[in-house]
């Protein structure tokens, strides 16, 4: 699935750290993904917010699946919008270290 134009344009606008918390900020972020409002991201929903996330690397695809892979805590395909926030919350406090 590729990022189109369209898409770029509709992400949230940019939003400064020290106005909103962690979770305003996941949560308006997650919200524009989950295309079929089902309170959790499927796993193309998620290539979705990889592919906008890395649109400016050279990713590859294999990178993509074990990225997938490693967001998918409980192995159910998809990611919840908590494990979501979760995750940027130790991305925010520099605990998290991206496997390579």
């Amino acid at each position: 699935m590729s990022v189109s134009m369209k898409t770029i344009q509709e992400l949230p606008k940019p939003i400064e750290k020290k106005s909103k918390t962690t979770e305003e900020i996941g949560s308006r972020i997650f919200d524009f993904f989950d295309k079929d409002k089902k309170g959790f991201l499927n796993q193309k929903e998620i290539r979705a917010l990889l592919e906008q996330t890395f649109r400016h690397h050279n990713v590859s695809e294999q990178h993509y699946k074990d990225t997938i892979k490693q967001l998918d805590v409980n192995s159910d395909g998809n990611l919840s919008k908590k494990n979501y926030i979760a995750l940027l919350k130790r991305i925010m406090d520099k605990s998290f270290t991206p496997s390579n």
